[in-house]
């Protein structure tokens, strides 16, 4: 099930402060993609995805919608530090509602670029200008948000997201093309990621290595998506000499856990 989010009842799901901002802090690069469907796109910015900086709630990597006057451009922007210009890139097109599509792009600090992407096709790249060589992320003041600026809070999506992949990288056009087709976030440099949510069934079970709170949001039919066939990889543990035997240790994607076996 894909989560829903109803514009103007309040609906978003909190994942922390440093949920992300640990994770992309001193990175060069961050990439991300989920699969949406916007009901509407009333006025202004919508927020798919928001990490705040450490100061006044400012967008450090923010993934959303902007109104225009039919449908919507997709916009994909950062900062790299405090006190940092938000620097940003927008689709060639527009996204329509109640369509289907999986959205993305990366934000590369090192070299002054971003570029979105729609249906793994990417879109004109941006050249900008960052105050730093790298993400500089801090402790924000206020929780980061998957459907919302928890700034205020404001900028609520109306519509559906679902796997929502952060990557510590820059991806390629080939593996946003592989993401585009549906193929689950677990394929692509999963060493990378940061976090992987499939906003499936219940909050706890659907975020990897964080405690969140979903907000409210609804569950609905989820898109077809591929996924490892071995959702549950065994990794063998060598006892150490004069130790206890050694055993299995399998590790739930999803959860960013172990289990002993």
């Amino acid at each position: 099930m894909a989560r829903d989010f109803e514009f103007g009842s309040g609906q978003y799901i909190d994942v922390g402060k440093t949920t992300m901002t640990t994770g992309l802090n001193g990175k060069a690069a961050a990439s991300i993609s989920c699969i949406i469907n916007v009901e509407s796109f009333g006025t202004g910015s919508r927020a798919l995805f928001f990490i705040n900086t450490s100061s006044g709630g400012q967008g450090g990597f923010v993934l959303g919608v902007r109104s225009i006057v039919s449908g919507s451009d997709l916009f994909l922007g950062a900062r790299s530090g405090t006190g940092d210009g938000f620097q940003q890139a927008l689709s060639d097109g527009t996204l329509n509602t109640s369509q289907e599509y999986v959205v993305g792009g990366y934000t590369d600090i090192a070299n002054d670029t971003i570029r979105c992407y729609i249906d793994g096709s990417p879109q004109t790249e941006a050249n900008v200008t960052f105050g730093n060589a790298v993400f500089n992320t801090g402790t924000p003041g206020s929780n980061n948000a998957i459907g919302a600026n928890l700034t205020g809070p404001s900028q609520y999506i109306d519509g559906t997201i679902a796997e929502l992949g952060i990557w510590d990288v820059k991806l390629t056009d080939a593996e946003f093309l592989i993401l585009a087709n549906h193929y689950s976030p677990l394929f692509v440099r999963p060493q990378n990621l940061v976090s992987y949510w499939r906003l499936i069934r219940g909050i706890d079970d659907e975020i990897l290595g964080i405690v969140g709170s979903n907000n409210n949001t609804t569950v609905v039919a989820h898109p077809s998506v591929i996924y490892p066939a071995n959702m549950w990889p065994i990794k063998p543990v060598v006892a150490a000499p004069g130790g206890s035997p050694g055993g299995i240790l399998l590790m739930d994607h999803f959860n960013g856990g172990f289990l002993n076996g």
